[in-house]
């Protein structure tokens, strides 16, 4: 519970989402250290200014405990939920729907000028090699895409219901699904060198990236 770590709601605002796990430590409640993980919002090069707000304003809710923030991939995180190792989780709401069934309890969310709006904060774009003159996810059918993992939310999941809604079994749609992990520079040459004819970025690394080059 929240209580637990001693943080209050107002801090509202500040986390995308935190999911308080009480911790399997045999050490004294009062100055056992308070793990933090994460898997892009504690990354350093992410460059978020609202991430180091945040761990202060829950080092100061903790006090005295340390705070200890561990920026892992999604298989660490996955481990460290396992094993109990994390008190508090921020990550996407992909991530936090997967483990839902570990006790999560969602606290906080995240919210800014440019995505006041959370429940509409997360999107896929599908890319396909111009010259099949795809155009419509209906024109996808057939052809081959690039994905990142099976139970990806936003790479995967969202993609599959997309073609449910249109009545399409999302199983069959593709004439092949090629896995190749979160690294989006991978799926993209996939479809460079014709392993696939399609794939998908997130809204939010396509926005990046044209703001990089652009």
């Amino acid at each position: 519970m929240l209580s637990n770590l001693g943080i209050s709601l107002a801090m509202a605002g500040f986390l995308l989402t935190a999911c308080p796990l009480i911790s399997a430590e045999t050490t004294d409640a009062q100055t056992a250290p308070v793990y933090l993980y994460g898997v892009e919002f504690t990354r350093p090069s992410f460059e978020l200014k609202i991430a180091k707000e945040t761990y202060e304003v829950i080092q100061r809710a903790i006090e005295p405990r340390k705070l200890i923030v561990r920026n892992v991939t999604t298989a660490g995180l996955d481990e460290a939920i396992k094993k109990r190792k994390a008190d508090i989780v921020i990550a996407n709401s992909g991530i936090y729907r997967r483990y839902l069934q570990n006790g999560w309890r969602d606290v906080l969310t995240l919210a800014t000028g440019v995505q006041p709006n959370p429940d509409q904060a997360v999107g896929s774009l599908i890319l396909a090699n111009k010259k099949l003159g795809i155009n419509t996810i209906e024109d996808l059918k057939g052809h081959s895409i690039a994905l990142n993992t099976p139970s990806a939310f936003q790479g995967t999941l969202t993609i599959k219901k997309e073609l449910l809604d249109r009545h399409y079994d999302p199983d069959t749609f593709f004439s092949k699904i090629l896995y190749l992990g979160i690294n989006p520079q991978k799926r993209l040459e996939a479809v460079r060198n014709g392993e696939a004819d399609s794939t998908f970025l997130s809204v939010c690394y396509a926005e990046r990236h044209k703001r990089k080059t652009g």
